[in-house]
């Protein structure tokens, strides 16, 4: 009995962390291309987020237009810290699709 209490926590545990891992899809909208560097950052997107701007190195070419409305998934990029001490709001996308 201990035995098969042990294993459904531990499979408990493991399904509760995969479900942490996997970040949820946000609605997104492309605002179009941008060119000026930000505090020694190139970024090529800016894009609006629950009503946050953000920009993004890159966009897959069926989503880069302004306008665009996708669901994706992001972290934030970190590579940019090291020019400003402030948060620059900098993303790479990891999933995209159209909504």
């Amino acid at each position: 009995m201990r035995k098969i209490i042990g294993y459904l926590a531990l499979v408990g545990f493991l399904g509760g962390c995969h479900k942490e891992a996997v970040k949820p899809e946000v609605k997104a909208t492309i605002l179009g291309s941008v060119s000026p560097p930000y505090a020694g950052c190139n970024f090529n997107y800016e894009l609006v987020i629950n009503n946050e701007h953000f920009l993004s190195k890159s966009i897959a070419e069926p989503y880069d237009k302004a306008g665009t409305q996708v669901w994706l998934r992001y972290q934030l990029d970190e590579t940019c810290s090291q020019y400003t001490p402030r948060p620059t709001n900098i993303i790479t996308i990891t999933s995209i699709r159209s909504q």
